[in-house]
């Protein structure tokens, strides 16, 4: 083999130095991305810093290259990734250190392009923009299970959304962005219990979606919870909480967010209320009877829905509330709107615990055939189109205080032997009668009778009623009161209108009255028997009576007498012995003064008007000093010098007429 001479071999080792040389790449230093430094703008940290929505000024990494040389040219370049003419920027892309701009999250390579001494030499650098700090921030109040608070920065424009349906969304503070109900950033979210929801706020940052999100399971619905639907505090005034921590009681008088128990279901909250006992939502927004109220609140003791809606379908559902004790409701009637009869469902007399039922609708309810299945029902008020048939099967009622559209009263009532209050109103233009048995009411103390129709004759059975205390009749009018009325003991209080032309001779035995008041038209005089009655204290006879009885004036403990629109002319001698404090006799037919009334020794206050008296004698001056006022209106044929003289001698007593008083002498 030939050997290579030296000076040969000198050459190529050369050759290969230049070569190697030629081909050697300048390496710039760049940062590596472990050292570049990226913003972080946290919104709400300590500092109460926020980044300005639309300006991406705050999303960029600090880029760190070795200083040029003197005569270099260079250029930051956008190798790949999401570009954008206004977004995607650098401070200066001439400066190996400036700050790159993009758009946050997307990933960026750059280049570093440098020109020198007529070469062109490049680095390149991956930098990663930072993710928008925004979370869903979950504030929800720990006794809350379903109504989920969620918020977001106050200036994102987005919308939310669900995987699952939920019942509402509200928003619970002024937003500004989206002016859609679900666009805004801080909102209370109605879900369905044991649920889990994966809820997302999707909204638009430097034209790129983006979207946050969490997931939340709810639990059941909390009392709590479907308080703050009705409006209330737990701690409300209007709220009552049992040592269990259950809600038993809720007033919601006249208050205008009942309805939402109308809406029950886009409330759903509202079931949680399963331990309520008394509700009452009188005079409110209520617009009928919820089935959540006989689906859902089993323990119901008591329901008021005075004046609410204008019109309640009762459901069948009704029957579940097993527990009812009190029931309430009558409507918020409008004269104007026709809106017929409202008809009970059968399934009604299944309240077995049922005890009180106030109702009012003036077009008349239809009570179903089962209501006499009440066993337990003691009161029982309202508006009804007829009394039911089998009203006797009620043992336990005592208090009926009713109108029946139809007027008539069933025979059955005499069976109902607990009544202790009966108050029907009798119809126009119709004569009713007592059933024969009535006095079976032994334990009857008050009975009231209203309205425009007559009652016949009361049966004789009547006066059996041994704890009758009290008859009022205003408006109707009742037939002779029977032989054996007197035989009432207890009686102490009559009103009463009547078409009788006589008074029974017993009546003289009610010992125990103390107010009388009779009015009608036929009755022209009451019997002998009348001063038996010493412990009446009130009288008042309006019923075109002509005479009155030698006894009257037995009833010393009489206090107040009124016999005004009678056809008396003229009084008995011993009328003077009375001790009554007021004594009315207007609109009869007196042409002189009664001289019995000069007699008198206690009254206080004599009234005459509307009589035909022509003189006010002398001996009307014996009432001096007793008597502290005459009134003689309408009495038009007194002298004018007559009444002042008599005035002028009683400075003490008022006396006036039309157009004159005696306080016009003094």
């Amino acid at each position: 083999m030939n050997k290579i001479r030296p000076y040969i071999l000198y050459s190529i080792i050369l050759g290969l130095i230049l070569t190697m040389n030629s081909c050697t790449k300048e390496v710039f230093e760049l940062a590596t991305d472990q050292k570049i430094l990226e913003n972080n703008p946290v919104p709400g940290d300590s500092t109460g810093y926020f980044p300005e929505i639309g300006n991406n000024n705050e999303y960029y990494v600090e880029l760190n290259g070795k200083p040029l040389q003197i005569g270099d040219k260079a250029e930051w370049k956008v190798k790949s990734g999401r570009a954008h003419s206004e977004y995607v920027r650098f401070g200066n892309k001439n400066n190996p250190i400036t700050k790159f701009y993009g758009i946050p999250g997307e990933k960026y390579v750059l280049e570093w392009v440098v020109n020198r001494k007529d070469k062109e030499l490049k680095e390149e650098v991956t930098v990663q923009i930072k993710e928008p700090p925004f979370v869903i921030e979950n504030f929800t109040p720990s006794t809350f299970k379903t109504k989920i608070h969620l918020r977001v920065y106050q200036h994102l424009q987005g919308k939310w959304t669900f995987n699952k349906g939920i019942a509402y969304i509200n928003p619970l503070e002024h937003s500004g962005g989206s002016q859609e109900l679900d666009g805004r950033t801080s909102v209370e979210i109605q879900g369905f219990e044991n649920t889990e929801y994966h809820i997302k706020w999707t909204y638009t940052l430097f034209d790129k979606e983006f979207e946050l999100d969490t997931v939340i399971k709810t639990g059941q619905y909390t009392q709590e919870e479907a308080l703050a639907d009705l409006g209330f505090s737990p701690h409300s005034r209007y709220v009552t909480w049992n040592n269990k921590g259950e809600v038993v009681e809720i007033n919601m008088h006249s208050n205008g967010r009942a309805f939402v128990f109308d809406e029950w279901k886009r409330y759903p909250t509202l079931v949680a209320l399963k331990h309520l006992q008394k509700l009452n939502v009188s005079s409110s927004s209520l617009n009928g009877l919820p089935e959540i109220f006989t689906q859902h609140y089993l323990e119901l003791e008591e329901l008021n829905m005075g004046s609410t809606g204008y019109k309640v379908i009762i459901p069948e559902s009704i029957k579940n509330l097993k527990k009812l004790k009190k029931f309430r409701w009558s409507n918020l009637y409008g004269s104007h709107v026709p809106l017929g009869q409202i008809y009970f469902p059968e399934e009604f007399g299944e309240l077995e615990s049922l005890e009180e039922l106030h109702t009012r609708w003036e077009e008349g309810i239809v009570l179903p055939r089962s209501f006499s299945k009440l066993k337990n029902l003691k009161i029982f008020s309202g508006f009804y189109q007829s009394m039911p048939k089998e009203i006797g099967n009620l043992k336990k009622l005592t208090d009926l205080e009713a109108t029946f559209r139809d007027g008539e009263i069933a025979p059955s009532i005499s069976q109902a032997t607990s009544l202790k209050r009966i108050m029907l109103h009798i119809g126009s233009g119709s004569t009713k009668s007592l059933p024969q048995d009535f006095g079976n009411l032994k334990n009857l103390s008050y009975l009231g009778l209203l309205g425009s129709g007559n009652i016949n004759n009361l049966p004789d059975s009547f006066s059996e009623l041994e704890k009758l205390d009290s008859i009022w009749s205003f408006g109707p009018s009742v037939g002779y009161l029977g032989n054996n009325f007197g035989n009432l003991k207890k009686i102490s209080f009559i009103l009463i209108h009547t078409s009788a032309d006589k008074l029974p001779e017993s009546f003289g035995n009610l010992s125990n009255l103390k107010f009388l008041s009779i009015t009608g038209k036929n009755l022209k005089s009451v019997p002998e028997s009348f001063g038996k009655l010493q412990s009446l204290t009130y009288l008042s006879l309006n019923s075109g009576l002509y005479s009155l009885p030698k006894s009257f004036s037995s009833m010393v403990n009489l206090k107040e007498i009124n016999l005004e629109q009678n056809n008396l002319s003229s009084l008995p001698e011993s009328f003077s012995e009375l001790k009554a404090h007021q004594i009315n006799l207007s609109k009869n037919k007196f042409t002189e003064f009664p001289l019995a009334l000069t007699k008198l020794k206690e009254t206080v206050v004599l009234i005459l008007d509307d009589n035909n008296i022509k003189m006010l004698p002398d001996e009307v001056i014996r009432l001096k000093g007793l008597v502290s006022k005459i009134d003689l209106h309408q009495n038009f044929q007194i002298p004018i010098e007559n009444l002042k003289s008599i005035a002028k001698q009683m400075p003490g007593t008022i006396i006036s007429r039309n157009e004159f008083s005696s306080w016009q002498i003094f």
